[in-house]
């Protein structure tokens, strides 16, 4: 169990854990779609010690390597404002492009 947080009442609230650290109930509350997905899961609880939330927190190798960039990872690199964003640097790092590259594609189409 890792990045552990927890309520002034000691009370965990938020914790990334691998699935052989979760609990039934834990397990029970992952999503059908991201079973198998994810090496570690993503724990919230209340203070009062209800699960509210799990959601998958790294995915596994295998299911990385899956993912493709597409359109929308070009759009976003190309016209996202913000380039702190999480989605932008994924975007980014899907496509393997440096910042040289974005500048000069972006200088070609203001050209137009």
């Amino acid at each position: 169990m890792t990045n552990e947080q927890y309520a002034k009442n000691g009370q965990l609230v938020s914790a990334v854990k691998n699935f052989e650290e979760m609990t039934g109930e834990e397990k029970e509350a992952i999503r059908p779609v991201d079973k198998g997905q994810f090496v570690s899961y993503h724990v919230q609880y209340n203070k009062n010690g209800e699960l509210l939330h799990v959601s998958g927190a790294e995915l596994k190798e295998e299911v990385n390597a899956d993912v493709k960039p597409d359109l929308l990872d070009s759009l976003q690199v190309l016209f996202n404002k913000n380039k702190h964003s999480k989605a932008y640097q994924s975007a980014k790092k899907r496509l393997d492009v440096t910042n040289e590259q974005i500048n000069e594609a972006r200088q070609v189409i203001n050209r137009g």
